[in-house]
């Protein structure tokens, strides 16, 4: 797949967390202390300053099929661990990728801006 398509890929994704109650913030990878991505349960297993339960942080500064495949790596962890299961299984389950996600079809229209820590938060109007 070229850039566009992850791009568009990722975009569905954003759309898939925002009509499952989450958002998907694009910060600085320093932000994330080299981590490609995190997730509120994540950060509470490596005492990692998180906001909320309802977030995903994604770096920015990663290719279009990296950014696509992080936030697909912490929507199956987030999944799997709100089902019960602890962090490291669900994490190790989530690096194979085996889950199947409906992603939603349609025009739905991303909004991106940044927010008062300066990470740009993905917004989905319909």
């Amino acid at each position: 797949m070229d850039a566009e398509m992850y791009k568009k890929k990722f975009h569905q994704l954003v759309v898939y967390c925002h009509n499952n109650g989450m958002k998907v913030c694009l910060v600085p990878k320093d932000v994330l202390k080299d981590y490609a991505g995190m997730n509120w349960w994540a950060a509470r297993m490596m005492s990692f300053p998180f906001p909320n339960k309802q977030t995903i942080y994604v770096a920015h500064n990663m290719t279009w099929k990296d950014r696509y495949e992080t936030l697909r790596h912490e929507i199956d962890e987030i999944e799997l661990m709100r089902k019960g299961m602890k962090y490291w299984p669900a994490h190790k389950k989530a690096l194979k990728g085996e889950r199947k996600l409906t992603i939603p079809k349609g025009n739905h229209h991303i909004n991106s801006h940044r927010n008062q820590n300066h990470h740009i938060l993905m917004e989905v109007r319909n």
